[in-house]
């Protein structure tokens, strides 16, 4: 007989942050080449890791990076375009895992989009979304750290966390600290697509102001009405939020 209770449940967020920068002119190009660097280097993205190792209360026990020229870093088992400039890396905790990749997108015209994936899977009996604290930045304005202009968030949960009767079921979600990075995002959705086995989608956008301040601070000259359309294009092609989306959603209702 176990001396202790014991649980089989595994927390997964998958987030995936967006952030643009302007490419108008081979002067803004050159910025944008140095902001990326520091902002998304591996090494920097190895301590973000990290610093999410702490925020869920687990140990890290191997780390793993691979270099690739002229731009971008990767690790584990990874399938590489020869055009693909990339970032990644993989950290093993011993109770799972962390692992990120980094994806740059230029078909808005005059924006770099690059878009950061970050897998937190634990079965540590911390609150997996504790993770935020440090994937959303308190100083939207760094030059050197991730300031992302969209994150969507994919929870998911296998298996069950429990107080100490069967009865009572435990959700990470209940405790999420929105709190925390409320001045510079604002939440535009939340849905509970399978609350049952507390399965989520939480999309959050940076708030207008911040995103004017942070592309101002980066030096580049560009009106808010760019800046609008910057946002609108985020929203309407990696979240939810877009009218042919949800045509084809109504029109499969129809049918079906």
């Amino acid at each position: 007989m176990l001396e202790k209770k014991i649980s089989n449940v595994s927390s997964t967020l998958i987030i995936n942050s967006y952030e643009g920068f302007y490419i108008n002119s081979s002067e803004d190009k050159k910025k944008t080449t140095k902001i990326l660097r520091d902002k998304y280097d591996s090494k920097g993205l190895i301590k973000l890791s990290r610093l999410i190792s702490d925020d869920i209360e687990t140990e890290i026990i191997s780390e793993s990076e691979h270099n690739f020229k002229p731009f971008g870093d990767s690790s584990t088992i990874l399938i590489k375009s020869k055009k693909c400039l990339t970032s990644s890396g993989n950290l093993h905790l011993k109770e799972s895992h962390i692992s990120f990749h980094t994806y740059i997108e230029d078909i808005l015209d005059d924006f770099l989009i690059v878009r950061l994936e970050l897998h937190v899977c634990s079965c540590s009996e911390s609150n997996v979304f504790n993770s935020l604290k440090s994937v959303l930045p308190r100083d939207f304005l760094s030059l050197d750290k991730p300031s992302p202009d969209l994150i969507t968030i994919d929870y998911l949960r296998r298996g069950s966390k429990h107080h100490y009767k069967s009865q009572q079921l435990l959700y990470d979600y209940s405790d999420f600290p929105y709190e925390y990075f409320e001045d510079n995002y604002e939440q535009v959705s939340n849905l509970d697509l399978k609350d049952h086995n507390g399965t989520r989608n939480i999309i959050f956008k940076s708030r207008l102001k911040p995103t004017i301040e942070k592309f101002s601070r980066y030096d580049f000259k560009l009106p808010e009405i760019l800046i609008e359309k910057y946002r609108k294009f985020l929203l309407t092609n990696y979240t939810i939020f877009s009218e042919t989306k949800s045509s084809d959603a109504e029109r499969f209702r129809d049918n079906n």
